[in-house]
């Protein structure tokens, strides 16, 4: 009976093994050759290859740098990038002052709404979303706890968060191999870019992940602990933190998931009662009191309002979408009047796509999820952090044009750590081990080929991805110079880098018109506020760079011959004036107001008059309990109102999007990299002198 189980789980492993490698091969394909972003249509292919191969040498040569260290240097080491991925985290908030977005905003404006009145403002979102109901209870009693300011003090947990994960990502990594692999796995988070691009989006993707790394430390350190107070004091922890990981974000519990299956198949019975049962304990305790906490903060929450699982099952098979988000198959869900309502309509709508994709439809549909998830090395950083408060210069760099090199940096890290993962779990399927994590990782893969996918959901297995490909380091480490033509294949690569950069300097640094966001509203919900002789309206702007147009937003209901007036102001003195009519604007769309000249940055006021009695209404955007635009104050006849004007105020000019110097310095930059990397010495060379 015994080795009819192990034969069964052998072939269950090797199952799981080949598909998740079969996965991870068509997303590292997709990520190389199929990869886009919202700032440009397309990484060039071959400098993704090219890079990834320089950086995945640059991490072999770090890797024999660790190996040649001491003990006591290798944890002084450690201290140190803590330390250091610490304060660059911090930093990183600063920089780029992002104004939350998507679900974040619902979660602040309910803490706003908390302070102010004490109750729920929108208990239908957290019918429909009651993944998000923790959430907003951790952080609204965080802030009541530390009262420093909810920007701040969320972006500090996050850099806690993140800081965290690293070290548990390190501990694990030493326990399981050793502090060479482990140290490699530190170095690699702390240059790992998306962490400080995210760490200001403090939703759940970041939160979860020093929970999920905690659990797998904890499991990884008491799978094979025989005492049964420890199994029973571990246990207990492991069941609160799977919890509380998984009330934060579902996905943790894919972990506490590959456990039970691994101690299914490689322990007693009796061992695994011994194991879970203290688990079980603690995670019923943790549900509990969770349970307890969010009955007394929601109390108003419509159960028929919930959506159910078949909801988002429906959204990932949704061709038009790609499996993202989508507000028709959302409105869809809403029309149904209760939960079981919504299950048939949900189930119905997914055979009907089924049968519209056919077998050809439904693969290309899940290589695109699966590309989406796992192949995106941006996570679709610049849809959550494109609003800002402050639009100072490392805007550009980050989320205009200039981000190309961000991009490129962020898209060989997660070639490389895919390729690892990959050559990790082809040696696991050599070996006949059996890995908790390559079970977790299955079950993650095939969880968003069923389900709504993102390019932001993968960011909670990224630590995963590290801990696992750190493993393969060895076997590269000690083939990659036997390769035959490795001494020319270095000096094909350095050709080829300056030979991408000369092609490539017409395209970057070639005169073009480029438009430069200066300040700009965001949008969630919009009203309208009629402009009439009897209504001024007015909008104090905050400008961190020159500008030379503005734009403003009109819904024109009829044409007539009145006139209005675009006025700009800067200390009590009109700078700019111009007199428009109906006919001049774009009805429901921005109308673009070119000025005069380019002005300075510094203090504005837009003001918007008319000397006749017919409306023209104008767009204004807003969300309760939450100010999107803070450094700008909307009035009408000198009341201050909800909201703000919806603009963009943008500087027009004609420039590349790299200067001559920035091109020269980015590619100087590069060669040198590659010089150090590529032809630095042996060490044994250098030890012999």
């Amino acid at each position: 009976m015994k080795n009819l189980v192990n034969k069964m789980f052998n072939f269950v492993n090797k199952f799981l093994l080949i598909f998740t490698i079969i996965c991870f091969s068509i997303s590292l394909i997709g990520a190389i050759f199929f990869y886009t972003n919202r700032s440009y249509d397309y990484l060039n292919p071959l400098v993704l290859i090219v890079g990834s191969i320089v950086y995945l040498l640059l991490l072999i040569k770090l890797y024999k740098v660790i190996i040649k260290l001491d003990d006591k240097k290798k944890k002084i080491i450690v201290g140190i990038l803590l330390g250091l991925q610490f304060i660059l985290l911090l930093i990183s908030t600063f920089v780029i002052s992002s104004i939350p977005q998507v679900d974040l905003i619902h979660i602040l404006t309910e803490i706003n709404s908390l302070n102010d009145t004490g109750s729920i403002l929108n208990s239908v979102y957290y019918s429909v979303y009651p993944n998000n109901r923790f959430l907003l209870i951790i952080l609204y009693g965080l802030q009541k706890i530390i009262p420093i300011g909810n920007q701040i003090l969320f972006s500090l947990l996050s850099t806690i968060c993140i800081s965290v994960m690293s070290l548990f990502t390190y501990k694990t990594v030493n326990k399981v191999w050793d502090l060479n692999k482990g140290l490699l796995s530190l170095f690699i988070c702390v240059l790992s870019p998306i962490f400080y691009l995210y760490v200001s989006y403090y939703y759940t993707d970041v939160l979860m992940l020093p929970f999920a790394s905690i659990l797998i430390y904890l499991i990884v350190k008491t799978k094979d602990e025989k005492n049964l107070k420890s199994n029973v004091l571990y246990g207990l922890l492991i069941g609160i933190i799977a919890i509380i990981g998984y009330k934060i974000r579902a996905v943790a519990i894919f972990i506490l998931v590959a456990y039970f299956v691994y101690l299914i198949f490689t322990k007693k019975i009796l061992i695994v009662l011994k194991k879970f049962a203290p688990i079980i304990i603690g995670a019923i305790l943790t549900i509990t009191c969770i349970g307890t906490i969010e009955n007394k903060f929601f109390t108003n929450v419509n159960v028929d309002k919930e959506f159910p699982m078949t909801h988002w099952i429906m959204m990932g098979v949704n061709e038009k979408s790609y499996g993202y988000y989508s507000q028709d198959d959302y409105n869809l869900s809403s029309s149904a009047s209760n939960v079981s309502e919504r299950t048939d309509l949900n189930i119905k709508e997914i055979k009907n796509r089924l049968s519209d994709l056919g077998p050809f439809g439904t693969v290309k549909l899940l290589v695109v999820k699966l590309v989406s998830v796992w192949g995106k090395g941006d996570y679709s950083y610049q849809k959550y952090l494109e609003l800002v408060n402050d639009f100072n210069p490392s805007y550009s760099y980050l989320l205009e044009d200039k981000n190309i090199v961000i991009n490129y940096l962020l898209q060989f890290s997660k070639i490389v750590v895919m390729f690892m993962a990959i050559i990790s779990l082809i040696n696991i399927y050599k070996s006949g081990k059996k890995s908790i994590i390559a079970i977790s990782l299955f079950g993650a893969v095939f969880f968003y080929l069923v389900w709504e996918v993102c390019p932001r959901y993968g960011l909670s297995f990224l630590p995963w991805l590290i801990l696992i490909g750190t493993c393969s380091y060895d076997t590269l480490n000690t083939n990659y110079e036997k390769f035959k033509f490795y001494k020319y294949f270095k000096c094909i690569i350095l050709v080829l880098t300056l030979a991408l950069f000369a092609f490539s300097f017409n395209k970057y640094t070639g005169i073009s018109y480029k438009e430069n966001i200066v300040a700009k509203d965001s949008v969630n919900k919009v009203k309208y506020i009629s402009l009439n002789k009897e209504a001024v309206i007015t909008q104090t702007v905050d400008l961190y760079d020159s500008f030379n147009k503005i734009r403003l937003k009109f819904k024109v209901n009829e044409i007539d011959d009145a006139t209005y007036k675009l006025e700009l102001i800067t200390k009590n003195e009109v700078v700019y004036e111009k007199d428009f009519k109906k006919n001049d604007l774009k009805n429901k769309k921005y109308t673009d107001f070119y000025l005069d000249k380019t002005y300075e940055c510094g203090s504005y006021t837009v003001r918007l008059s008319s000397d006749s009695t017919s409306d023209l209404e104008v767009y204004i955007a807003y969300k309760e309990k939450f100010d999107y635009y803070p450094n700008g104050i909307l009035e009408v006849n000198k009341k201050e109102e909800t909201g703000d004007l919806m603009f963009e105020v943008v500087n027009n000019e004609e420039r590349g999007i790299y200067t001559y110097l920035e091109y020269m310095t980015i590619m100087i930059l590069t060669l040198g990299m590659e010089v150090i990397v590529l032809f630095r010495k042996k060490e044994e060379v250098n030890e012999e002198k």
